[in-house]
């Protein structure tokens, strides 16, 4: 069963708190499995003070990137989140479309395997975008953190569905994000 290490530290504490901020959400939680929880900060006066690192804090960080990952690559989205992580370690992430279902799961789980998070876009029924953190996949179910909802898992036919469904529930976006 392929899955993040980290994944068992994802915090069930980390929800989004607006209904666009689910990626800075995602990657909150991320961060936070790898121990990063706080970082020092200036506050509008200049002082240091602590603040929590959240969907409000991500959000501010890189407000310009999209729920799709569309403008993942003319952000300047890595240097400004590296800036909350110690200088013993890094996160990379990198943006990656895939043209059909098979080769999407195909890297979806071989991300995983490698011991990286895979980001997924997919459209809500009400036709917004939202975004999940894949961590493990078993068989055929890939289980994923939604920070709108907690864990889940979705089976293998079910991404089929979503892939094949008109229009298009699940667009082949990935972001990956590796601790280095």
């Amino acid at each position: 069963m392929p899955k993040v290490p980290e994944s068992d530290n994802l915090p069930s504490q980390v929800m989004q708190m607006k209904w666009y901020t689910c990626l800075a959400a995602n990657l909150a939680a991320i961060l936070n499995s790898y121990g990063i929880r706080t970082k020092q900060w200036k506050d509008e006066r200049g002082l240091a003070a602590m603040r929590n690192v959240d969907d409000a804090l991500v959000t501010e960080l890189y407000y310009c990137l999209s729920n799709s990952f569309e403008r993942y690559e003319e952000s300047d989205v890595l240097p400004k989140l590296t800036s909350l992580i110690p200088p013993t370690r890094t996160v990379e992430a990198h943006k990656d479309r895939k043209s059909s279902f098979y080769e999407w799961w195909a890297a979806v789980t071989d991300h995983i395997k490698r011991k990286s998070y895979v980001l997924i876009s997919y459209k809500l029924p009400n036709g917004d975008s939202h975004i999940v953190t894949a961590y493990q996949v078993e068989s055929d179910v890939l289980s994923v953190y939604d920070p709108a909802g907690g864990r889940r898992d979705w089976e293998w036919h079910q991404l089929c569905e979503m892939w094949d469904a008109q229009p298009k529930l699940l667009n082949g976006d990935i972001l990956v994000v590796t601790q280095a």
